[in-house]
């Protein structure tokens, strides 16, 4: 926990120290106002009392001397228990007229009292730069630095009217002290007196936040950002509007790794003034808690910060993207990354509006899942770029990215953008999402986001979509040339209603964002390429469940749709199970209901739910009361709250694949050799298929049959990691060169993992290792997250 006070309601002052405040790496930077020369500031470290003993620590910053210093190192009080920190970690507001009368009279006193030792004091000449008395960090700063006038001088250079002479540093502080306490204590200013809060050390509502939302919640925010290549950081200001629904309550926000340099607060239509704010410890999950003290009146709070190492950043140079002319950077806040780039809520429980301000250090284009205010057409001179969301989203929606991008457009509301290198690529990929587009609409209602652009990110994206909403973030591995990829689009389209329009509250419940979705995507498809495909494409899911669930054989409570994830990452819940067995669960819903009816029903809950945030209750309270009889009293706690795949579930009808399976049987008991396949012109699913039923094959009949159809070179990612999984279990010399260039040139975590996995059972960890080592500053923090964990389960 670090504390920041910045303002005081004061009594008794008394000095306790006089330092000048340095740079410290480990608590921020200068702040740009008082950098280009600015002499720093003395600072006095005063303990202000008020009554009933209520005291705290502030900073009086001498008024001769430039504002907006430097803020010396807060000190950590950590490892403290809360019972012993410091009465000056309190503050209270006087309560009474009474009270305030004395506060006022004392505070009278104190100044008078400096104003005398001022006046003592005040014919002693000022010197230029250091003299030999000065303290180290005067004369550990630069020559010309130390032999620049002192402020009065500067002062009178300017034109400024008054004395060469100054008061001593001891009779300034004084000044300094008794003019804090005589202002801050005044009773027309209640709101600058607000109550430090007790540090925030455990999650509120939102096992994966600290906020406390019920209390104090954003209704909107602005957000600037300064993006810097060079330093491969952001430096950041972010403005909330508070929705105070408990007058008496802090602000409570989630950070990981923030550097926080200022916080002010201020009423909807007064001035910013600094204001206490406290950083919780530090967990290894969720980051630090920062609290923030609100006074009576305050409905906006502004925060000043800078990234470290963000994690929901990743910074790639020129030579890791397409066209090897600019570096590139994006964002990717699922599930609670947000908080590695700005302070916020970062729960899917809040929902805000806001606006951003996005500056680049280097001639890239900025793009973000948001209205842009400015022309596509062109680059702002400034280097500047402006946006819009005015539907209301939670923190994991918020995203941008910067790079050589172009743009071409797919429909009247629908576009692409990518590096130059790759556009015209993805146009012809992404042809049909204009009709993907009206095929949901048609299923489930109007789309609300205004346009649906998709962005095509270097390939060290972790995910193969990302949902955010306007502009979807896609993998440049869907590319395949043959359009039988775009399942994927389907998929992160349908997220416009399941998810960003209707979303789930917790990460326990993101069943209600996938495993609409996926049911969703799957009736997308089936609208434009026909219903066989999308069979197949369900048949395919399944089988990706039970490989689920066999992965998950030693926990199986993460086979159940909610999945208590208290004190775990939430990624530990991203399994197929959501996605696949939350699809099963409504494909069952449909066959009981009838698809007319069912529908109907999830249209309407789409429309009575949009812009809120859901858990599970809700859905079973919604089907109870609105569902056709034929499912109101459907039963689904089975689904929800036990593993495996209930009875009674409407499976996927496998017979799709009969003549794939009867080849892939036959092929591996040796009847058939690779001439005699019938895949000459097998779509990418059936093949995925034959994959996924010729494990037990020889390793020469999996040479044979790369070299029949060049399995491992393919340009279709899916074909080629399916393949290589089972080439690198079979020790194909081949495959463990292919895995190799294949590792080193993607990031989508869904291949990573499976593929480092297969190299690890086949003995080849050291090789892994290896590989990794190359591979790593390539990858995405959260690709580089499950990699890790396979590698390390290989060292026990």
């Amino acid at each position: 926990m670090e504390a920041a006070a910045n303002g005081a309601s004061s009594m008794e002052a008394k000095v306790s120290a006089i330092g000048t405040p340095s740079w410290d790496s480990s608590h921020g930077r200068i702040s740009s106002h008082a950098r280009g020369g600015a002499p720093r500031c003395k600072v006095a470290r005063a303990s202000v009392t008020g009554p009933g003993r209520k005291s705290m620590a502030v900073d009086a910053i001498c008024p001769t001397f430039i504002a907006a210093p430097l803020r010396r190192p807060r000190v950590s009080a950590m490892a403290r228990p809360a019972a012993a920190w410091p009465s000056a970690m309190r503050l209270r507001a006087a309560s009474s007229s009474a009270k305030r009368v004395a506060t006022l009279v004392t505070a009278f006193r104190v100044a008078t009292l400096a104003v005398r030792l001022a006046r003592s004091h005040r014919r002693r000449p000022l010197e230029r730069g250091c003299r030999a008395t000065s303290g180290p960090s005067c004369r550990s700063r630069p020559a010309a630095e130390r032999d620049r006038p002192g402020p009065i001088a500067a002062r009178r250079r300017l034109g400024y009217a008054g004395a060469v002479h100054a008061p001593s540093y001891l009779a300034r502080t004084a000044a300094c002290i008794g003019l804090v306490a005589a202002l801050a204590c005044s009773p027309m200013s209640p709101s600058a007196t607000p109550t430090i809060p007790d540090p925030v050390v455990e999650p509120g509502l939102d096992p994966h936040s600290f906020a406390r939302f019920e209390d104090v919640r954003p209704t909107h925010f602005d957000l600037r950002l300064d993006l810097s290549f060079r330093e491969r950081a952001v430096e950041g200001e972010v403005e909330y509007t508070l929705d105070r629904r408990d007058p008496d309550a802090p602000l409570v926000l989630d950070t990981r790794g923030l550097r926080i340099e200022s916080v002010e607060a201020a009423p909807a239509e007064g001035n910013f003034r600094p204001t206490a704010f406290l950083l919780g410890p530090k967990d290894p999950i969720l980051g630090r808690s920062l609290t923030v003290a609100l006074g009576d009146g305050d409905a906006r709070v502004r925060i000043r910060y800078r990234t470290t190492d963000a994690a929901g950043l990743l910074w790639l140079e020129p030579a890791q993207t397409a066209g090897k002319q600019a570096p590139f950077v994006f964002s990717q806040s699922q599930a609670i990354l947000a908080r590695t780039f700005w302070p916020c809520q970062d729960t899917p429980a809040v929902r805000t509006t806001y606006t951003a301000t996005i500056r680049v250090d280097e001639d890239v284009r900025v793009v973000m899942a948001a209205e842009a205010l400015d022309s596509p057409d062109a680059r702002p001179a400034d280097r500047t770029y402006r946006f819009r969301m005015d539907q209301k989203v939670p923190s994991y929606l918020v995203a941008f990215a910067a790079g050589d991008l172009a743009f071409a457009e797919l429909g009247s509301r629908t576009g692409v953008w990518a590096e130059p290198a790759t556009l015209e690529a993805a146009a012809y990929e992404l042809g049909d999402t204009e009709r993907m587009v009206e095929a949901a609409e048609a299923l489930y209602g109007p789309y609300r986001w205004g346009r649906y652009d998709v962005l095509v990110l270097p390939p060290s994206f972790p995910f193969g979509g990302m949902e955010n909403p306007r502009l979807t973030f896609a993998t440049p591995t869907i590319l395949a040339g043959d359009r039988s990829l775009v399942s994927l689009i389907a998929h992160e389209l349908a997220h416009s209603w399941s998810g960003n329009l209707v979303t789930n509250a917790t990460w326990e419940h993101l069943w209600l964002n996938e495993g609409f979705t996926t049911y969703f995507e799957r009736r997308i498809v089936e609208a434009l390429y026909g219903p066989e495909r999308a069979e197949m494409e369900a048949v395919i899911g399944y089988a990706d469940l039970l490989d689920s669930f066999e992965h998950e054989a030693k926990d199986p409570a993460l086979q159940r749709l909610v999945v208590d994830l208290a004190g775990r990452d939430p990624d530990a819940g991203m399994t197929q199970v959501p996605y696949e067995k939350g699809a099963l669960l409504l494909r069952t819903l449909e066959k009981a209901a009838g698809r007319e009816v069912f529908d109907a029903f999830l249209r309407r809950w789409f429309d009575e739910h949009a812009m809120t945030s859901v858990v599970t209750d809700d859905f079973a309270a919604y089907l109870k009361a609105h569902a056709p009889a034929s499912v109101r009293d459907f039963d689904l706690a089975p689904w929800t709250h036990a593993p495996g795949v209930p009875d009674g579930a409407a499976l996927p009808d496998e017979t799709v694949f009969a003549e794939i399976d009867r080849a892939a049987a036959a092929f591996v008991a040796g009847r058939t050799g690779v001439d005699d396949l019938p895949l000459d012109r097998a779509s990418t699913h059936e093949w995925l298929r034959f994959l996924e039923r010729i494990e037990q094959a020889p390793p020469d009949a999996l040479e044979a049959l790369d070299a029949r159809f060049g399995l491992s070179q393919r340009g279709n990612a899916e074909i080629v990691a399916a393949f290589l999984e089972l080439g690198l279990r079979a020790d194909l010399p081949a495959a463990r060169a292919r895995a190799k260039t294949f590792l080193l040139a993607v990031g989508r975590r869904k291949f990573l993992v499976p593929i480092y996995r297969a190299l690890v059972e086949a003995g080849r960890a050291d090789e892994a290792e290896a590989i990794y080592a190359e591979a790593k500053p390539g990858y995405h923090a959260l690709s580089r997250a499950g990699v890790e964990k396979v590698l390390e389960a290989a060292r026990k």
